[in-house]
């Protein structure tokens, strides 16, 4: 998923948070930052 701000800046279904420099493409959780998607994230 790509962030989304309308959702506190987290990634539809699945909470990893915007990383501040690309709110439109990186997605972070506590493994890091990855290009548009989040690690572990299946279906999005």
């Amino acid at each position: 998923d790509v962030c989304d701000s309308l959702v506190d800046g987290r990634c539809i279904h699945n909470g990893c948070f915007c990383e501040e420099s690309k709110p439109n493409g990186n997605c972070c959780d506590s493994g890091g930052c990855v290009w548009w998607w989040c690690p572990g994230t299946k279906w999005d």
